[in-house]
């Protein structure tokens, strides 16, 4: 009971802390993962390092509204491991994110430092540094018909390289987590020639839990809601169920937007592999088939490091 009450706890001082960040969001609409839960580092950078003695590395494919010309693709290869008896945190994360003739490539640098609290909880703060390119490939732009109209403006294709500044904090136990974030902390504007681009932060709280039922199946409900000024709050709800740690089926509910079905599975004691079909429940539901579905590929290693490493059986990470 006074380990629930002090999760509890914590859970509220986050929410003050969110509510108190609202007042300096804008809007700009950053890629989206439904296994958010096994790709938290391109999310918040404090999990970075959150498992002492682990090195992790996460490759997520995402195909967005399958069916859709220029829709978003979106590629992310992330690794982390820990030093110092698990204090410090080190990591890097490259994302590619595909929209139209638009092309954004970020190569992040990421450290987080680790506080132990009471026997069983970490408190993690975390920050990413790294440079974020814009490209758009204009050239590749039809602007005639039979060669009749021509726009000189779409001639050539424009690149533009940003910073990119990123906090996060993190409290976690081996199967409770809690977490506010933001990958981008430094607003941008800047011009590519025909288009004006603003970079806002959005900021993200999430957390998660995984009850026992028994030596057999364990739950893992998960909560993610994203916050950007301008646009409404976008809650991300999920429920995982895993069969003797080796095989994973869940739904997920992303509030006025899509219902997901995701599964996991171990393919060994290091190698996870997972796949989310999403089910669009906005009008791009009657372009595409079926109902502008979208498809992500995960596969995540997890191996041990130090002496012995080899040697030792990873435990399965359920976040």
């Amino acid at each position: 009971m006074k380990k629930t009450f002090t999760q509890f706890k914590f859970w509220g001082l986050l929410c003050i802390a969110w509510i108190a960040l609202f007042q300096s969001v804008k809007a700009q609409q950053d890629p989206q993962y439904t296994q958010y839960m096994f790709n938290m580092q391109a999310v918040n950078p404090a999990y970075v390092g959150s498992e002492e003695g682990t090195l992790s590395a996460t490759l997520l494919l995402r195909r967005q509204w399958f069916g859709i010309q220029g829709a978003p693709v979106t590629q992310t290869f992330s690794v982390n491991g820990s030093l110092l008896n698990g204090a410090l945190g080190l990591g890097a994360v490259v994302l590619n994110d595909k929209i139209g003739v638009s092309n954004a490539t970020s190569a992040l640098f990421n450290w987080a430092y680790h506080l132990r609290v009471g026997r069983a909880g970490k408190l993690g703060f975390g920050m990413y540094g790294g440079v974020r390119q814009y490209r758009s490939d204009y050239a590749s732009v039809q602007t005639s018909i039979n060669n009749s109209v021509y726009d000189p403006a779409f001639a050539n294709n424009v690149s533009k390289g940003i910073p990119v500044v990123g906090v996060g904090l993190m409290y976690h136990t081996d199967k409770f987590y809690a977490g506010i974030s933001t990958p981008q902390l430094i607003t941008t504007r800047y011009s590519l020639d025909v288009t004006t681009v603003q970079h806002n932060s959005h900021f993200f709280l999430n957390t998660g839990y995984v009850y026992e039922l028994n030596p057999n199946i364990k739950l893992r409900p998960s909560f993610m809601l994203k916050y950007v000024k301008g646009s409404p709050l976008s809650p991300d709800i999920n429920l995982n169920v895993w069969f003797k740690d080796k095989f994973g089926v869940g739904a997920s509910y992303r509030v006025r937007d899509s219902f997901d079905l995701l599964f996991e599975f171990m393919a060994n004691k290091n190698l996870t592999l997972g796949y989310a079909f999403d089910f669009t429940l906005t009008r791009l539901g009657s372009t595409t088939n079926p109902r502008g579905a979208s498809h992500e590929i995960m596969i995540r290693y997890q191996g041990r490091t130090g002496k012995g490493g080899k040697d030792k059986i990873v435990t399965p990470r359920h976040f």
